[in-house]
C-alpha cells in the first residue's frame, strides 16, 4: 500500500510525523505533508524518535525527542 507522511499534533498535543495511506485526508491549517527526504533527514538528526512501540497504530509514528521527555 502507498502511504504518505503527515507532520501534526497528536491528541495530547505532542509533535508527530505519521505514516498514513496515501488516500489520507490532510486537515489544512494542522496537518503538513512531508516528503521521505524531509522524514529522513528528521530522523538521521534525532529531531524525531519512532514510537512504535509505545503506541497502537497500523503505521509508523515518530516523535518529536523534545516532546518525549
Amino acid at each position: 500500500m502507498k502511504t504518505k507522511y503527515i507532520l501534526t499534533k497528536s491528541a495530547d498535543n505532542h509533535v508527530v510525523i505519521m505514516e498514513a495511506p496515501y488516500n489520507t485526508k490532510i486537515e489544512k491549517g494542522v496537518d503538513i505533508e512531508i516528503s521521505a527526504d524531509c522524514l529522513k533527514a528528521n530522523l538521521k538528526n534525532n529531531i524525531f524518535k519512532n514510537v512504535n512501540n509505545k503506541i497502537d497504530y497500523d503505521y509508523n509514528v515518530w516523535m518529536l525527542t523534545e516532546d518525549m521527555a
